[in-house]
């Protein structure tokens, strides 16, 4: 169905956010003109996102930021609005008395991150610097939810519209940082490492070493048949390929051990690239592990995600869009869960450098297993319920509820011990329909 909106210039900030909000989120085709007579004239459902009171439409008053070029930093108060927080106010006595298609901008295209910020120790942008965490609503889905009030305005105004049907999806997804925990790590590593324990006083890990090595017990890394015993069909996994480094510890892809088990994971789900800790800013090595992984799966890869989520915007989206991958699923916090870009759906990339739109999809998870274990300190019991929580707050929107996980996180060893069965014990729950 069609969607008239009254724009008073048509720039590229404009388009990109009408056509994700109206157009990917509630499913109008998206019609834009400056032309108020036509507009006017029109028997189409219609909005006037005008500077200037326009009768017969429903009104939203623009914010600057729409119509500016580059980054600037942006004034927000944050109030409320039909019980969810607002900031980009114009007009209080309107229907909608802020921008909802500035402020979703903002949020979705990480407006705050191209600003000056202190960074943590791994040059990452930290979620206590966030609008969201600052003003309690990283919990939130707020995009989302804001979209859903918009739909709400539009069918009483518009009763013969067609507001499109979103559906839920639960997307697990698993990161190989550490393919095995002592097998086919060579002679000097695990020399190493033993005398490393030793040291240490970790004794236990020594002996499970030595017992691993003389294959007396299995490498508890290994954990790949159980992960596919429970994991749905959707799942992604992202694979370290970079050069061993003090942060990238992988086995090479190119091993025939990890060879043997990506070949028994790309049978059943999609195999993803997990881009090494210096690749955000470097193209060649990016494309040097896309294309060593892509040779070793014997498969092309279109999905990624950054290992350590290091990310610099917008130069690490523009070097993953230039190795066409399609899809990128950084969007998240290592330390918090929550929705880091304020939605739970799906959008492309909008470079506000360049102010365009990049072909490269952004998929946001919420939860990530060293969150709930480091960040916020749960034991597997709370790590459940949390993550139930969030896939409810998923579910009320309908949005697409991604988790993130390790292989490591199922062996049951040191931090982990009890961590079992928690992702197992998730999407039962949640594939059982448990989260209403």
């Amino acid at each position: 169905m069609q969607l008239l909106v009254l724009v008073d210039t048509i720039v590229p900030r404009i388009r990109y956010i009408l056509n994700h909000v109206l157009g990917t989120m509630l499913g109008f085709k998206v019609e834009l003109t400056t032309d108020e007579a036509a507009f006017s004239s029109s028997t189409l459902p219609k909005i006037a996102y005008s500077s200037h009171k326009v009768e017969g439409a429903i009104q939203v008053y623009p914010h600057g930021i729409m119509q500016q070029k580059g980054i600037s930093v942006q004034e927000i108060h944050v109030s409320q609005w039909h019980g969810l927080p607002i900031f980009f106010q114009t007009n209080a006595s309107a229907i909608i008395p802020f921008d909802v298609f500035a402020a979703s901008f903002y949020l979705i295209a990480r407006y705050e991150e191209y600003l000056p910020f202190k960074a943590d120790p791994h040059g990452r942008f930290p979620s206590e610097s966030s609008l969201a965490v600052k003003n309690n609503f990283l919990h939130l889905p707020l995009v989302d939810l804001w979209v859903e009030e918009l739909a709400k305005i539009l069918t009483k105004n518009f009763p013969n519209i067609s507001i499109l049907r979103r559906k839920f999806e639960y997307v697990p997804t698993i990161d190989i940082d550490n393919a095995f925990a002592y097998k086919h790590k060579g002679l000097l590593r695990n020399t190493l490492g033993l005398a490393n324990s030793l040291v240490l006083f970790k004794f236990a890990d020594a002996f499970r070493r030595l017992l691993v090595c003389f294959r007396l017990k299995p490498d508890p890394f290994d954990t790949y048949e159980t992960l596919l015993s429970f994991l749905p069909s959707n799942t992604v996994w992202f694979v370290l390929g970079g050069n061993f480094s003090k942060f990238d510890r992988n086995i090479s892809v190119s091993h025939r051990a990890l060879q043997e088990k990506l070949g028994e994971i790309l049978a059943r789900h999609t195999i993803g690239l997990h881009p090494s800790y210096s690749s955000f800013n470097d193209f060649h090595k990016l494309m040097n592990e896309k294309k060593r992984l892509e040779e070793s799966i014997h498969s092309s890869v279109e999905h990624s995600r950054q290992h350590f989520l290091r990310m610099q915007f917008p130069k690490t989206n523009q070097l993953l869009a230039q190795a066409k991958i399609k899809f990128d699923y950084s969007m998240g916090y290592p330390d918090v869960i929550g929705f880091r870009a304020s939605t739970c759906t799906a959008y492309n990339f909008y470079d506000i450098v360049d102010e365009k739109a990049l072909p490269l999809k952004i998929i946001p998870f919420q939860v990530m297993d060293r969150a709930l274990l480091q960040g916020l300190k749960l034991n597997p019991e709370q790590a459940v319920e949390q993550t139930l929580a969030m896939a409810k707050m998923v579910k009320s929107v309908k949005g697409t509820f991604v988790t993130v996980w390790h292989n490591e996180t199922l062996s049951g060893i040191n931090e982990w011990k009890g961590w079992e069965n928690v992702l197992r014990d998730i999407v039962e729950r949640i594939n059982s329909r448990i989260v209403q």
